[in-house]
């Protein structure tokens, strides 16, 4: 009895909040601001938990109202739950600026994204225009494959610092399920673009792709979670200013998802420390207020600890961003598949890579050389046309081929600058693409 008059409530409960969401978007569809009306939707949304907020999505499509209209409370929604996430879950405020801060507001993007495809596959099983409904649906999941700069922004730049201080069980099972999702998406896509190409809106059809959709959702969200509730609390109780700095860095490089990073009022003053330079001990005060999974794993580690610096092996140098010794720099260039040649600013032959099946036979009796003596006298003036014009700074590349013996060879020049610009010769890259060419489809790692 007692169970039937609490379900009773709770229905009534959803009930009076649908009526309410509805009215607050009738006010918006008319012209209210949406920042007038938020404070009044974030209450309607409170007394609902996320399965019965879905539940009131659908009973405003049965409404009339449009998806589009529907994802105005999506972006509400999404903001509530980022409010809560954070409140229990990290130890400190996150300031604007901090790498922290653009991962969180991605994984807030990605939510909002997720709620609109509820939405939408909501919508799919209604009245409307399926084949637009469906071609909304596909260009939502077309944007989700962004999302992999996210990810990759974890598994490169968060994973290595953690691995180092020997947390690897963590890193290996989120890689998984990102990898997992990624892959769920992109079959998804696929079977959505063979639907479009068929035109084949049956019900069963359209149900199978709600229930996929239903399912990517699950998959994504929870990984939100699983970064919300333990990874994102750990390292930031782990990480050191100058680790987040070196984060901070890079990760343009790898991009974002539908942020763009703000200066914000995060200063670091710290120098950029990178795993290879970190001790990787973990102090009983931060390992007393870290998460459960990161403390079990942190105390099972035992007594190895990755303390392997790259800069330390004998005979390394700098170059770059990483380490090499000379004989490990030779033989890398040697082993490369393409053959490459070395003229300097002084227009001579000085470097050639040995490679063991060669195109171009290259002697050391050459280095040195003139490079106008290096050809054949009929194209000489095409080389010296190309290299003034690198050097002028008027081109930056002249590919060309040729038929040798059955085979087709491609061949690159490319100007070599400093980072100030500076020209510091031309680099020739000869390859031999017969077999290139003959590629169709995919291959990856795992086939």
């Amino acid at each position: 009895m007692g169970n039937n008059l609490s379900n009773e409530k709770g229905v009534r409960q959803v009930k009076d909040n649908v009526i309410k969401l509805k009215e607050l978007l009738r006010k918006a569809h008319e012209g209210v601001p949406l920042d007038i009306l938020k404070k009044e939707l974030k209450e309607a949304l409170s007394g609902l938990n996320p399965f019965e907020v879905v539940l009131a999505e659908q009973e405003l499509l049965k409404e009339g109202f449009t998806p589009q209209e529907i994802f105005k409370v999506c972006d509400i929604h999404v903001e509530m739950l980022r409010d809560s996430l954070l409140k229990v879950s990290l130890p400190y405020e996150v300031p604007v600026g901090h790498p922290l801060h653009d991962l969180i507001s991605e994984n807030e993007e990605l939510l909002k994204d997720l709620e609109k495809l509820s939405v939408l596959s909501q919508a799919l099983k209604g009245f409307g225009k399926k084949d637009e409904i469906l071609e909304e649906i596909y260009s939502i999941l077309k944007s989700l494959r962004d999302f992999k700069k996210h990810y990759r922004k974890l598994q490169a730049l968060v994973f290595p610092y953690l691995e180092r201080r020997g947390i690897t069980a963590v890193p290996r099972v989120l890689w998984s399920k990102e990898d997992q999702a990624m892959l769920y998406l992109r079959n998804l896509l696929n079977e959505i673009e063979g639907l479009k190409a068929s035109k084949d809106f049956s019900i069963t059809a359209l149900d199978e792709v709600v229930n996929k959709i239903a399912f990517l959702t699950r998959e994504f969200t929870d990984i939100v979670f699983r970064e919300s509730k333990i990874l994102f609390p750990a390292i930031q109780l782990l990480f050191s200013e100058g680790e987040w700095v070196a984060i901070k860095e890079s990760e343009s490089d790898i991009g974002f998802y539908k942020v763009r990073p703000e200066a914000g009022v995060w200063k670091p003053s710290a120098e950029p420390i990178y795993p290879y330079q970190i001790r990787p001990e973990v102090s009983e005060e931060v390992l007393s207020k870290l998460p459960a999974e990161f403390r079990a794993v942190v105390e099972s580690r035992g007594e190895f600890l990755d303390v392997y610096n790259p800069a330390e092996v004998k005979g390394r140098i700098k170059i770059g961003d990483g380490y090499l010794t000379l004989e490990e720099l030779e033989s890398l260039i040697n082993a490369l598949p393409v053959e490459i040649s070395f003229i300097d600013a002084n227009d001579r032959f000085v470097f050639y890579s040995k490679n063991k099946d060669k195109i171009f036979v290259r002697t050391k009796v050459e280095v040195g050389r003139p490079v106008e003596f290096c050809h054949p006298p009929r194209s000489v003036h095409i080389v010296k046309k190309i290299v003034e014009e690198f050097k002028a700074g008027k081109r930056d590349s002249a590919d060309f081929w040729i038929n040798m013996g059955g085979r087709l060879i491609y061949i690159k020049y490319l100007p070599v600058r400093s980072s100030e610009g500076k020209y510091l010769g031309t680099l020739e890259v000869v390859q031999d693409i017969t077999d290139i060419k003959k590629i169709e489809g995919e291959k990856r790692l795992l086939d």
